[in-house]
């Protein structure tokens, strides 16, 4: 008792101030044993499910390794999916898809891969965004147009009609933001009105003269909207040379992820994050780029854009002004270009020759012509036959076959027109 008959009243006696456990630690339990802490979420949908919840998903087991994103018991992710997702249900024609192909493959196989290195998963995503945002601009309107190009031509071609603009949903929006050249258009391309760029692919489909039937070494990339309007703005003789550049160097990028596509890949199984087993394509090693200069170097960073470390050869050949003939004079190729699939890059096939010698020249090299996949961004049904003529084995890439090609390409990239 204390003063004047109080109470004395202790001060509570200091103890440990009791902390939830945190998710993937250990504990011991009420019969002494070492029992696995519960992580929180699971927790709650136990909580969920003693409600009488049945929509909440149940974990598959108490020991941190029922299938979530995080840290379990074992220190690793704490989940492995038994089985893959079930396929989505039909959504009607709301829902596109990007035509599937090796190259998309392997950049899903990269970013679901765990292991992979941050500049690997940063580098396949933005290609990745490069195809989407390539592909979402042909789903907006275009109008036709007719444009004349250096020559005189008329060429009847598609340019974007204005009015569009993007939107992103921070943060895990795309890192690659559209642009314009007036600020206005919020779309991923200049074209040469300074407004945004698209159409259908139905209405410009049947404008390129169909290619001469030269069998199965003459590819086409697809037509459709998009590529048609670059290939406008290109041959336009009063686009500026910022958009001349600009729309060069996406339609380059087009071919050149086109052109990977027909390298061989191996399958492969993958680990995600979450512990899914992934089943995905990678790349097969002992690839190569030559360019022709000095057209062909400006296909040289697209290339780099795609595959950062792959090594590139240089041929110079020019014609001879009393004969005509083309004729090599420099080539330098890595050591080893004999046991290598070759990108030969030259972005106008107009008679041929250049690139027939250029062929010649790796082949004395100890290339087979069945190894060499030529990109290119215009050719000519002359110049085409005559490669595929010379070279059976060869595999042709380009965007469209056509009598006239824009033969200024070269001046107007480098700026010597």
């Amino acid at each position: 008792m204390g003063r004047a008959g109080r109470p004395l009243t202790l001060p509570p006696r200091p103890g440990r101030v009791r902390r939830p456990p945190r998710a993937g630690l250990r504990r011991r339990g009420p019969a002494g044993r070492m029992e696995a802490v519960m992580p929180c979420h699971k927790r709650q949908l136990r909580f969920a499910e003693r409600e009488g919840d049945s929509s909440s998903p149940s974990p598959d087991s108490s020991d941190g390794s029922g299938g979530c994103y995080c840290s379990g018991s074992n220190g690793g992710p704490c989940a492995e999916a038994a089985h893959p997702p079930p396929p989505p249900a039909p959504l009607g024609a709301q829902l596109k898809l990007l035509p599937m192909n090796d190259q998309i493959r392997e950049l899903q196989t990269i970013i679901r891969d765990r292991t992979a290195s941050r500049g690997d998963f940063v580098f396949s995503a933005d290609r990745l965004i490069r195809l989407v945002v390539e592909e979402g601009l042909n789903q907006l309107p275009y109008t036709e147009c007719t444009v004349t190009t250096p020559t005189g031509y008329k060429y009847e071609g598609v340019k974007f009609e204005k009015g569009n603009c993007g939107v992103s949903i921070m943060r895990s929006a795309f890192r690659r933001r559209p642009d314009s050249s007036d600020g206005s258009s919020g779309c991923y391309c200049s074209g040469s009105n300074g407004g945004p760029c698209a159409e259908a692919a139905a209405e410009v489909a049947a404008h390129p003269p169909p290619p001469a039937p030269l069998g199965a070494q003459l590819k086409l990339l697809p037509m459709n909207g998009q590529i048609r309007e670059l290939q406008t703005i290109i041959r336009d003789r009063t686009a500026s040379r910022g958009d001349f550049v600009f729309s060069a160097d996406r339609l380059i990028r087009l071919v050149v992820e086109e052109g990977l596509n027909q390298l061989p890949y191996t399958k492969c199984t993958v680990t995600t994050p979450i512990g899914y087993k992934y089943k995905g394509v990678k790349f097969e090693k002992g690839n190569c780029g030559v360019s022709i200069m000095r057209s062909g170097e400006a296909m040289e960073q697209g290339l780099w854009d795609c595959c950062r470390s792959i090594r590139i050869g240089k041929i110079l050949i020019q014609s001879d002004e009393e004969t005509q003939r083309a004729k090599v004079y420099y080539a330098k190729f890595p050591p080893d270009i004999y046991r290598r699939k070759v990108l030969l890059m030259y972005p106008i096939l107009s008679t041929g020759n250049t690139v027939i010698e250029a062929v010649k020249v790796l082949i004395e090299h100890g290339v087979q012509p069945s190894v060499i996949i030529l990109l290119s961004l215009f050719s000519t049904p002359h110049g085409a036959k005559s490669i595929i003529q010379e070279f059976p084995d060869i595999t042709i890439l380009t965007t469209e076959v056509h009598p006239v090609a824009p033969t200024h390409f070269g001046q107007k990239y480098f700026g010597t027109d």
